[in-house]
């Protein structure tokens, strides 16, 4: 059988398509639904930015989500008052009008979030569930 050059072109092109398809579905982490169940316990903030914040030396800031209820803490210490919280799709919206804040999940795992508030980006590690 003779093979002309633009059927083994085509026959190439096919398997690079193919390739980049199995590559791409397996690149793909699946992430869990994000649910009030899954957010609920305690997360610190271990990064800010491109900053570590173990390598700022001022103590641990907490975000947690309880009961509906979203807290933060800073150096064992409440900061504010709890605030009411929901989750639509990617994003945890918190506060009453008109202070509501909306923390946009850029990737989220049961152990580990990254989040955009307000043009900052953090990343937080779940220290423990409720």
């Amino acid at each position: 059988m003779i093979v002309t050059k633009s059927r083994a072109k085509n026959n190439n092109m096919k398997t690079i398509l193919a390739l980049l398809i199995v590559f791409f579905c397996t690149s793909i982490q699946a992430s869990p639904v994000l649910t009030e169940e899954i957010i609920a316990g305690k997360w610190l903030i271990i990064q800010v930015g491109d900053l570590k914040t173990k390598d700022l030396g001022l103590g641990d800031d907490i975000w947690e989500f309880k009961n509906n209820m979203f807290f933060v803490s800073s150096s064992g210490k409440k900061i504010g008052k709890p605030e009411p919280y929901v989750i639509n799709n990617n994003k945890i919206i918190y506060g009453t009008q008109p202070y509501v804040v909306d923390i946009n999940i850029i990737e989220f795992s049961e152990k580990k979030m990254t989040v955009e508030v307000r043009g900052g980006v953090q990343i937080l590690e779940k220290i423990n569930k409720i």
